[in-house]
């Protein structure tokens, strides 16, 4: 037996003895496959076998790359991400290769995957949709964990025992923790990152371990604050090659130096490094994941999720803190939790809303339980506007960065372009359906590419388009910056906003002829605009400082009168507006620097804040709506 396969069969006995002595609970050995270290490479899963030192290709993948790899031992479960363009996906197989079944695909760049083996969830990270993300083992109950802030996600390790999830951003440079159901975020490591690759963690150490490709070397931080420290320097072992793979055993670090296809060990929280290495592996590709399997490397456990009935939910069950969990529905797929916070269900009132900065696009069900887990339809760069079909159940939002409107089933599938700038379309501020004469309203400005003569050509209107696009017309010229707009369908009038330097309200039909102006004193930048059952909302952020503070206002059509409303709390930068019976839901940003706010809620009989119902990356768009509506104008 050569020397490299000594080191390897030592390092896995002496951690063997160590966590035995120390009283841990090991899982059952699996009987789907043999321990060891598995590695990806590419086209190849490969075992370097604990007891023989013998390695074994398990699994091939011709034309495919995969990277990613986790396992579950004491089910015997194998995951692994393919990123190569015709076999993209998440697979799952027997610890032996066998049984290799997809369970999820629509992944673009998943270069990293792990698992929480307690609660049977596989995580992973996708740079190509920018995501931190989750699911049950069958792929089923899939939920974006982490949509915002991310760059370029890479290395990820789930901690069940503790209850955290680490992920790595290649993009902005930092390691980063959040409670296994994506809550409670923080950044972890900020300083000193280059090129993070995978992660581990090790329980008798407590500590988190990663690779670095560009530094050449392995770092560590305890789990709770940053606390970096230089384990080891490899850049001579390297010799200039990459390294992307990571397990930790003990006080054991194994790394793969990439495209020599080897394997190389050193000890860690030590002075010592001791360093050893595995032979070139065979069918030589560049080396990617590495993962552990030995019964002692994960412990078990009892949680409520990992029981048959996943705690009584329905399609996911999340822990949160020691044996406390909630449930929630798929972040696609138009469910919410009903009332009793378990099962899921088509709700039948809908709140939409945009989050202008993480690009989600999803409803919160009014008739069901509160939950901190959004229903998603859609994503986009910077959606705005978002508006609603209630016979065909479509979702319509714009926008902003991208020059475009979107449409979507409610369940998140059949996802279009409706109108982009090759249809003349700009900045579109402002949505409004008219569901009985099946036609959009839509703010459009925007100006052209500069002509051979230098001219540029700007457009500042709203317009109406068919949902069939069987016809369009421009319905308002005369207007400088239209943000907002809304309809009265019943009476036929269209309300709009105008941000220009005479900022001002308007009602016209819906036409836009016989315009009227209702106000244009103490108005300085109106965003959202409502209208329900005779009265129209409007919220103004006073952006240009032309009035003394933002504020939320009504008016009342039948009366011709304006009326402030009084808040408890002050808003900051209003955005967004809709009505539901006596309750107004609002969009408020925090700053205009600053990447978060809220959306809230206000009882319109008694003038009082209700509560905060949602904090994201910029809550901008909203519209209310019941989940479906008959052609006929109801009585």
């Amino acid at each position: 037996m050569d020397n490299g396969r000594s080191w390897f069969l030592l390092s896995l006995g002496l951690l063997f003895l160590l966590i035995h002595n120390i009283g841990v609970t090991c899982a059952k050995v699996s009987p789907f496959g043999g321990n060891g270290v598995y590695v990806s490479n590419g086209t190849h899963i490969l075992r370097v076998d604990r007891d023989t030192g013998g390695i074994h290709s398990i699994h091939v993948q011709r034309d495919g790359k995969i990277v990613g790899l986790a396992a579950d031992i004491d089910d015997g479960y194998l995951f692994w991400s393919d990123v190569s363009r015709n076999q993209r996906a998440i697979y799952r197989s027997w610890l032996d290769g066998t049984g290799v079944k997809i369970i999820l695909l629509d992944v673009r760049e998943c270069y990293g995957v792990s698992v929480d083996w307690i609660s049977n969830h596989v995580y992973w990270t996708d740079s190509g949709k920018k995501t931190v993300e989750i699911a049950n083992y069958d792929g089923s109950g899939r939920r974006l964990l982490v949509s915002s802030g991310l760059e370029k996600p890479r290395g990820i390790v789930v901690d069940p025992i503790f209850k955290f999830v680490f992920w790595a951003d290649q993009g902005t440079r930092k390691i980063e923790r959040s409670a296994l159901d994506g809550t409670d975020r923080k950044t972890l490591v900020h300083d000193g990152l280059q090129w993070t690759n995978q992660l581990a963690i090790s329980y008798p150490t407590r500590r988190l371990y990663w690779v670095d490709e560009r530094k050449e070397e392995i770092l560590s931080s305890d789990l709770e604050n940053n606390n970096v420290v230089k384990e080891r320097d490899i850049a001579k072992k390297t010799n200039g090659d990459s390294v992307f793979g990571l397990v930790v055993i003990g006080n054991t670090a194994i790394f793969g130096i990439s495209r020599s296809s080897r394997l190389q060990s050193t000890f860690v929280q030590t002075q010592v490094p001791s360093w050893k290495e595995v032979p070139i592996l065979p069918h030589g590709q560049e080396l990617y994941s590495l993962v552990a399997v030995m019964p002692t490397l994960q412990t078990s456990s009892a949680h409520p999720c990992g029981e048959k009935n996943k705690g009584g939910c329905s399609h996911l069950c999340l822990p949160t803190r020691g044996m406390s969990y909630q449930c929630a529905c798929p972040s696609f797929g138009g469910l919410a939790l009903s009332v009793n916070g378990k099962n899921c269900e088509v709700p039948s009132e809908l709140l939409f809303f945009t989050l202008k900065d993480s690009g989600n696009v999803g409803f919160i069900s009014l008739t069901g339980a509160q939950s901190p887990y959004l229903t998603l339809v859609g994503r986009s760069t910077q959606p705005s506007a978002v508006s609603y079909d209630p016979i065909n159940q479509m979702v319509y939002w714009s926008d902003a960065s991208e020059n475009s409107i979107y449409t979507v089933s409610l369940d998140g599938t059949d996802k279009k372009i409706f109108l982009n700038s090759s249809h003349g379309i700009g900045t579109v501020d402002g949505l409004a359906m008219d569901f009985l004469a099946r036609q959009l309203y839509f703010t459009n400005m925007g100006q052209s590419a500069p002509g051979q003569d230098g001219a540029v050509y700007s457009w500042h209107r709203i317009e109406m388009i068919s949902l069939n696009h069987e016809k369009r017309k421009t319905v308002v010229t005369n207007i400088e910056r239209p943000r907002g707009l809304d309809l009265d369908i019943r009476n036929g009038f269209l309300f709009y906003g105008d941000w220009g330097d005479k900022p001002m309200i308007v009602q016209s039909l819906l036409d836009g002829s016989n315009p009227k102006v209702i106000l244009d004193k103490g108005l300085s930048n109106p965003n959202g605009l409502t209208f329900y059952n005779g009265r129209l909302y409007v919220a103004d952020s006073n952006y240009n400082n032309r009035t003394s503070s933002p504020h939320l206002m009504v008016y009342d059509v039948s009366k011709s009168s304006w009326q402030q409303l009084k808040l408890s709390a002050n808003v900051s930068l209003p955005m967004g507006l809709a009505v539901r019976g006596d309750t107004l839901y609002y969009t408020d940003w925090v700053s205009m620097e600053m990447s978060n706010g809220y959306l809230k809620s206000y009882d319109l009989r008694f003038g009082v804040d209700n509560n905060v119902m949602l904090t994201g990356a910029r809550p901008t768009g909203l519209h209310y709506s019941p989940l479906a509506r008959r052609r006929q104008v109801p009585k």
